[in-house]
């Protein structure tokens, strides 16, 4: 049996004038018929064989024409009636290439062949291959990715209590938009405009030392400045208010649930949420590596290698080189373990709610009934699903594997550090160092 020329893998017979494995053929086409050009990062010196023919395009692409595949061999109009030697031009294959497929041609694996992560990966940093990351200015239309300017509905007094999801919700202002791509992924559709009407309420509620109206309709604040442990508190008892809110409207089968279900999963959800949204808010607000600052609100920030002045306020009466030796390196973990590599494959917010509503309906929660926990299973395999298409609309059918598995790595190593959040906090309240929210991360009843 004859073997590919590229990969070394079974061939599948002679394609564009060599033995090659249906795989490489694939793409040797593609590539052709889309005149791509790549660009190798290791001086053109990869490794091509069929466990890791996919790491490096650029070296494949030349492997496929020195082992003698010739374009001119490959048929760049393809049609099952009449002639196949007609010629399209580039401009005409790049309209096919972004058209907007429809929701029956996304084809998606059994759940059974997509990488999930394992709790063997607890505490391992995502790594992001290079060949995901897309430039910085690449836009992504897709239906999962909301216009970001919006208006309020209704916006009650900001003095007072702090306002809900009903009362400050995001609304469509008729700006045209750019090409989208219809998916099958409703679930995650709900979620996103369940997250952004998030946002906006947050975006509105008072805080110690923020002027609320200032800046409330601005796209992002004109200028951050540091805030202290007590602001974080405060900040943080506005998502405690807000989040049981959108998890009981937009999170698929949450709402269903009955009031003692809701307040377990919530329980058990907060801290995740809290953690994750820090870590991703940060991504999008100090994208670059290295950069010290962890977002708090859309108003302030603290540095990880300032802590001792984080923790200088009225709630840590006590030693804050102590109190900032203990959370420290916490802090410095969310930064390489999720902030980074978020910022690195420039995770969307359609990919972030997604594992968010893995998390949340995730492992089996203690005290947990049969109809909640079957509810729940049922809600996390059709996000598998959604997040696959997504993924798959992304950075296509070659590397849509590697990617949804990097997204996965995501949601053990956010348990694994909020697992180490909670023991910090738990020593904090055990010696009484300082003052803290029991509500924060699971430390008494909510």
């Amino acid at each position: 049996m004859s073997t590919c020329l590229v990969c070394n893998d079974i061939s599948d017979g002679l394609h564009f004038g060599i033995h090659a494995c249906r795989a490489c053929a694939a793409f040797f086409r593609r590539s052709t018929v889309t005149n791509r050009k790549y660009v190798c990062r290791f001086n053109n010196q990869c490794d091509i064989g069929k466990d890791v023919r996919c790491m490096c395009r650029a070296c494949r692409m030349q492997k496929c024409i020195d082992r003698g595949m010739n374009p001119k061999n490959v048929q760049r109009h393809r049609d099952g009636i009449g002639s196949r030697t007609a010629k399209t031009t580039i401009k005409q294959e790049t309209i096919e290439m972004t058209a907007s497929p429809t929701a029956d041609v996304v084809s998606i694996p059994p759940l059974d062949q997509i990488p999930i992560a394992t709790t063997a990966m607890l505490g391992f940093r995502p790594t992001v291959p290079s060949y995901l990351l897309a430039p910085a200015t690449e836009h992504l239309t897709i239906a999962h990715e909301y216009p970001t300017t919006s208006h309020l509905a209704r916006v009650s007094s900001l003095a007072g209590a702090y306002p809900t999801l009903h009362e400050l919700q995001p609304v469509p202002l008729g700006i045209p938009q750019t090409l989208q791509i219809a998916m099958p992924t409703p679930m995650i559709d709900r979620m996103v405009q369940g997250y952004e009407a998030l946002k906006l309420a947050r975006k509105g509620a008072p805080l110690p030392g923020d002027n609320v109206a200032q800046g409330l309709f601005d796209e992002g604040p004109k200028t951050l400045l540091l805030g202290d442990y007590d602001y974080w508190t405060a900040a943080m008892r506005v998502n405690v208010t807000l989040v049981p809110e959108m998890l009981n409207e937009y999170f698929g089968p949450f709402g269903t649930f009955t009031k003692d279900q809701k307040l377990i999963y919530f329980k058990n959800f907060l801290s995740t949420f809290l953690t994750a949204d820090e870590a991703f808010g940060t991504s999008l607000a100090f994208p670059l590596k290295g950069d010290q600052r962890i977002l708090i609100s859309d108003r302030r920030y603290f540095r990880v290698d300032q802590m001792e002045q984080f923790y200088k306020c009225k709630s840590c009466p006590s030693d804050q080189k102590e109190t900032a030796k203990l959370f420290q390196p916490l802090y410095a973990s969310e930064i390489s373990l999720l902030k980074e590599p978020m910022s690195e494959m420039i995770m969307s917010t359609a990919e972030y709610v997604a594992l968010l509503g893995i998390c949340l309906f995730g492992d089996c929660k203690e005290g947990a009934s049969g109809d909640s926990m079957e509810k729940s299973e049922s809600a996390r395999q059709a996000l598998y699903r959604e997040l696959y298409t997504l993924c798959k609309a992304r950075v296509g059918d070659e590397l849509v594997c590697v990617r949804f598995g990097t997204l996965m790595n995501f949601v053990p190593t956010i348990m694994k550090i909020v697992s180490r959040f909670t023991e910090s906090f738990g020593m904090v309240k055990l010696f009484n160092i300082f003052e803290i929210d029991v509500q924060v991360y699971n430390l008494d009843a909510i």
